[in-house]
């Protein structure tokens, strides 16, 4: 009922970015569906790119579980964190027909290294440019989840120019910045 597809196979442990494509099969008729996911520590979330309402709680809103939907988180660590395999889950919730409450949940696996690490890494071009059109759909729309500065990381110019691996493996959104690189503070 839920598949998940990565941009990147890994994530840098420290200012790394990834994209999640999580796409969610038709449940037939249900209430209250909720998707909800759950990070390690050290790994964090905006809000979906795709506009689904989304509570205080972080739980996204199903409104139409006899379709198809699915939607774009974005990932990512400010802070140095461990490498290794961590684990991400997404869980879906909702009421059946006869009103039993059911969960199921989807485990993903992400592989946290170092910059060095990320020679090999793997790119997913079709979640790629999904991102890509659905960040400059929502810029031009003026989406309000997109224009929230509450929601955005500090960002710092550095006037150094960009690595190979970051001009090669970065999805610019809605900030665009020419030969420079984005600093967390």
């Amino acid at each position: 009922m839920i598949s998940v597809r990565k941009a990147k196979s890994k994530l840098e442990n420290h200012e790394g970015m990834n994209h999640l494509w999580i796409q969610l099969h038709p449940i037939g008729d249900a209430q209250n569906v909720r998707v909800q996911i759950k990070l390690p520590p050290g790994l964090y979330r905006r809000r979906n790119l795709s506009s689904f309402f989304e509570d205080d709680a972080g739980e996204i809103v199903i409104y139409e579980p006899n379709k198809t939907d699915a939607f774009f988180i974005e990932i990512y660590t400010s802070e140095p964190v461990s490498c290794g395999s961590k684990t991400i889950v997404i869980s879906l919730s909702y009421n059946d027909v006869n009103g039993d409450f059911i969960r199921l949940e989807h485990a993903v696996g992400m592989e946290i290294v170092e910059e060095d690490e990320m020679n090999d890494v793997c790119i997913d071009d079709e979640v790629v440019r999904l991102v890509k059109e659905l960040q400059l759909y929502n810029e031009q729309n003026n989406n309000p989840y997109m224009n929230d500065s509450s929601l955005s990381k500090p960002l710092i110019i550095d006037p150094e120019p960009c690595s190979d691996l970051e001009k090669k493996y970065r999805i610019d959104g809605h900030i665009k910045v020419e030969c420079c690189r984005l600093a967390v503070s």
